[in-house]
């Protein structure tokens, strides 16, 4: 015997761990002495004795580990941010084709920014490839032009139905035609698709686009999204367990330490829904950045013109060089190329006095006049009555949120909390996989429950999924206090995929109350965050740093008491189709932006409203003598928004899509549903030439801290869960019956 009690026969040192009554036994198709192999009962080691715990622990074991990681798999990863190349070929490997530089020219002219974006890319290998470009815009960008430089061949793009222009691109591209496509996921998430590249080949890809400067708090600013925070994708597949890739190839990953990749199909990490039916197009592979290079160097360049004297022009997040020149001013990065893994956010600030209260742009194109106009208005802030508040925190701790973006939320709302007044109401909610509140009903603001709150967030920390409905419900359905206002606050990065039901909730069940989002990182989904307040009567202010949380809380908490100019009417001197169709209410320091179709427009319009305790109008003479392009496209561009939001509202789907194609058309712009494809006529690839496809992944975005365990829990269904569990289960019995016969239990 050995010191477990097993008995060990002397003549071959095999050891026997069971008793048999029968004379001879099989073991490893032999049969020996039944004698050989009897143990002393009375005298039971723990390797017999507890032989239980090996059928137990194994099957579960086993299971355990594979559901985690089908779930760090099928759950990992999401919106998009950082203009790439995607390559992947058969074996659904992900690989790189060099990627050149990107470069970004950008010329602001009043409230109008005019964008060309360049990515330069060359095929390394030495196969035919097809290329998946994934990047993020603002979501205010309207893409209307797109080429390609392949070689010596310049492909220029058509505005075409998406339906139609997919079929134009699959046609090409099986012709061996160089074909491009550039499709719209989101109003911020763009897919470049390149068929046909020759080996050793050089890529350019040329876009442009126009988006509108904001203007808050006397500054100005553009934001240009440079990376992205992986989305989380919820709902029930939408394929059988039985079409999910192999096992094999969902547990694998590619490339060096620190690298998170992970893959499920041949474009992105996450698998149909019903919730988000192109969760593969918007969950595209990212890896962090190294130390030692620049992975996605991007240059920007920036000529700033914006019609009045300025006092300031700063980058928070990038080391900027500005220099003189004329009228305007040359902007440029310090470092020259920089890493794409994180905004790039311009500001400008006019000298003090020189402040727009009113601004009126134009462009006329045939005989149609379009017309962009700014009006601030007054700050009347005095003898406001002040009522009690009821304010619902919603705190965002899914695993997207690690790193400093979880310390940015917690130090947010802590000082928020400081600020309650004692005869206001209060609640937290915090999310990640499911949603769970502070109290089970509003508590008043007393430094006792403040204390108590304080306390409960700063041991908050970020891990799981991001599931908002479920804390969307809690704070949309707690009751109302008809004695307070109720503002609900939603602290969050935005990382979700199916944003049009989150929106939808919004519209249905805000009733009273007010939701103002705060976006943290240094990548947040921005079009969630700004729509889901537009939806919410209230506003969207973005935290990129830490440094910024006091002055920007300082800032939405004043906006949190009352609307500074509500029901807001525009009287035009004619028959107009102006956008926002319908005009929000104003708070502190934010102006009124409208953007306005009409016949040959002259005259004056009349802007009515009411203040604190005051009506409020103001008189705005719409003759100008400037033309600034782009405010057409701006215009079609506002357009296709508010068709969408009439979507959410309610409206026929059918209705919607013929009157976003019928505005997509006439103006060139990538929309849901229109796309731009370019084909060349001549064959480039002959057809007994293999076309491979590989993927280049984004870069993680600065700060965020990315693995397989914390990754959001994205879509799960029972009848994959059954088949995983199915498979642990038979792996583990093939395991333990392995052990059984070779070593005896």
């Amino acid at each position: 015997k050995d010191r477990f009690g097993t008995l060990i026969c002397p003549a071959c040192s095999v050891e026997y761990g069971f008793v048999s009554r029968e004379p001879t036994v099989p073991f490893k198709k032999k049969r020996i002495p039944a004698h050989l192999i009897i143990r002393d009962s009375r005298r039971e080691g723990p390797a017999q004795k507890y032989r239980w715990i090996y059928w137990f622990l194994i099957p579960v074991i086993s299971i355990g580990l594979l559901l985690v990681s089908i779930n760090a798999v099928a759950v990992v990863l999401e919106d998009i941010e950082a203009g790439q190349l995607l390559f992947k070929d058969e074996s659904a490997s992900y690989s790189t084709s060099i990627h050149v530089e990107s470069e970004v020219d950008i010329v602001v002219s009043g409230f109008v920014a005019q964008v060309t974006l360049t990515q330069n890319f060359v095929n390394q290998t030495d196969q035919w490839q097809e290329a998946v470009y994934v990047f993020p815009l603002s979501e205010t960008a309207a893409v209307n032009f797109m080429r390609m430089e392949i070689g010596d061949r310049v492909i220029r793009a058509e505005i075409k139905e998406k339906q139609q222009a997919r079929q134009m691109y699959q046609k090409a591209k099986a012709e061996g035609k160089r074909t491009g496509l550039i499709e719209q996921s989101r109003p911020n998430l763009f897919t470049q698709s390149v068929a046909n590249i020759a080996p050793k080949e050089k890529i350019k890809v040329e876009i442009r686009f126009i988006q509108s400067v904001s203007y808050n708090l006397g500054e100005f600013s553009l934001r240009f999204p440079m990376t992205l925070t992986p989305r989380y994708i919820p709902g029930q597949f939408l394929i059988a367990a039985r079409q999910l890739i192999h096992l094999a190839d969902l547990l694998s990953t590619d490339g060096p330490e620190p690298a998170a990749i992970f893959k499920v199909n041949g474009q992105g990490w996450a698998l149909p829904t019903n919730d988000v039916p192109d969760a593969h197009l918007i969950t595209p592979p990212m890896v962090y950045g190294s130390t030692t290079t620049i992975n996605n160097p991007i240059s920007v360049r920036v000529f700033l013109n914006p019609g009045l004297p300025l006092k300031d022009i700063s980058s928070p997040y990038h080391e900027i060089v500005v220099k003189k020149s004329g009228s305007g001013h040359q902007i440029s990065l310090r470092d020259g190329a920089v890493p794409m893994d994180r905004d790039l956010l311009l500001r400008w600030q006019p000298v003090v006095g020189s402040e727009p209260a009113v601004a009126v742009f134009k462009e006329t194109i045939e005989s149609n006049d379009y017309f962009m106009l700014m009006m601030l208005p007054p700050n009347d802030t005095s003898d406001i009555q002040i009522m009690p508040r009821e304010m619902i925190f919603v705190i965002d701790t899914s695993g997207s949120m690690q790193g400093p973006s979880i310390k940015q939320a917690k130090q947010s709302l802590g000082q928020t909390l400081k600020r309650l007044r004692p005869q206001d109401l209060f609640n937290i909610i915090e999310f990640n996989n499911s949603a769970k509140q502070l109290f089970r009903s509003s508590q008043m603001a007393d430094s006792s429950n403040v204390k108590h709150a304080l306390d409960w967030v700063m041991r908050l920390s970020a891990d799981g999924g991001t599931n908002m409905r479920s804390a969307l419900q809690l704070a949309l359905n707690s009751p109302i206090e008809e004695s307070h206002h109720k503002h609900i606050v939603f602290v969050t990065d935005g990382a979700v995929g199916n944003e049009a039901s989150l929106f939808e909730m919004i519209y249905r069940q805000l009733g009273n109350s007010r939701l103002f989002t705060v976006g943290i990182g240094s990548a947040p989904n921005s079009f969630f965050m700004r729509k889901a307040a537009e939806f919410g009567g209230g506003t969207f202010t973005h935290i990129g740093m830490s440094a910024e949380v006091a002055n920007k809380m300082d800032t939405l908490y004043q906006k949190l008491d009352n609307p500074i100019a509500s029901d807001i009417q525009i009287n035009w001197p004619q028959e107009v189709e102006s956008y926002p169709a319908r005009l929000p209410s104003l708070y502190l320091n934010e102006p009124l932006l409208v953007v306005a179709k009409a016949e040959m427009l002259q005259g004056d319009i009349r802007i009515t409203g009411n203040t604190a305790h005051l009506p409020w109008w103001r008189e705005l003479s719409l003759e100008t003598q400037t033309s600034h392009p782009g405010i057409a496209t701006l215009w079609a561009r506002s357009k296709i928004e508010s068709l969408e939001d009439e979507k959410i509202a309610g409206r026929d789907a059918d209705e919607v899509r013929r009157a976003v194609l019928d505005a997509a058309l006439t103006h060139n712009l990538v929309s849901n549903y229109t796309s731009l494809v370019a084909v060349e006529e001549t064959l480039s690839r002959f057809a007994h030439d293999a076309l491979n496809t590989k993927a280049l992944p984004n870069l993680v975005a600065q700060g965020q801290i990315i693995s397989p365990i914390m990754y959001p829990r994205t879509a799960t269904n029972a009848d994959l869960s059954s088949v995983i569990g199915a498979i642990s289960l038979a792996l583990s019995l093939v395991t333990v019956s392995v052990l059984r016969i070779r070593r005896g239990y």
